[in-house]
């Protein structure tokens, strides 16, 4: 998202919302380097708005700007075929919603470019991580006052095994295509040459009785 985001467009995430960078939406540089958030008109979660967290968005700068996140490339990245990246995706989602509208707990996507906090009081606030207070060597780390070894963690950790999984079922399917693709050729042209042994032996007893 955030490549995208880059180059001056607002992405829709199709499932946490959608993200750009403050200068897109604002049309100044002031805050250069800083991302917003806006989580669109149907938001299960109540907002804490602020100046990196967007109730909407002007419909002439969606109109002008909007648009999806790329899963075509994610799954070039991933080396995955787009429908499991968008499988992944929905479960992330699906889990995210029973963990913190159910259970009642909060839960925290790190974005790389930011943080988004769902609490499970029932709000949602996006933090830019702008490299100002971080090095790029953080920008994977989760904030210090977050706590380890959250079931949150925890179900994230599974889906991406369970991705893993799906990838390498996915290789093992298309070895076993070829596999069976490479013994039924080698099974016909065994049966190919016994038939043609069978013609063979048939024409030498034809001549042989013949003679």
């Amino acid at each position: 998202m955030k490549s995208q985001a880059d180059k001056g467009v607002i992405v829709d995430s199709l499932f946490f919302g959608s993200f750009a960078k403050a200068s897109t939406v604002s049309g100044s540089d002031s805050a250069k380097g800083s991302y917003v958030y806006c989580p669109g008109p149907k938001a299960v979660l109540k907002l804490q708005e602020n100046e990196e967290n967007l109730a909407d968005i002007s419909q002439q700068l969606l109109d002008e700007k909007l648009t999806n996140i790329n899963f075509t490339a994610i799954a070039e990245n991933s080396g995955a075929p787009s429908e499991t990246v968008t499988s992944l995706l929905t479960g992330v989602r699906d889990e995210i919603v029973n963990h913190v509208i159910n259970l009642k707990k909060e839960a925290l996507l790190n974005c790389a470019f930011g943080w988004l906090t769902l609490r499970q009081a029932g709000t949602i606030e996006w933090k830019s991580n702008t490299g100002a207070t971080q090095g790029a060597d953080d920008f994977d780390k989760l904030p210090t006052d977050y706590p380890a070894g959250d079931r949150f963690s925890q179900t994230m950790s599974r889906a991406s095994q369970s991705f893993n999984q799906r990838k390498q079922s996915d290789k093992f399917s298309q070895m076993s295509n070829a596999e069976r693709s490479l013994n039924f050729m080698q099974q016909r042209q065994a049966s190919q040459q016994r038939s043609d042994a069978k013609s063979i032996s048939a024409a030498k007893s034809v001549a042989g009785a013949a003679s």
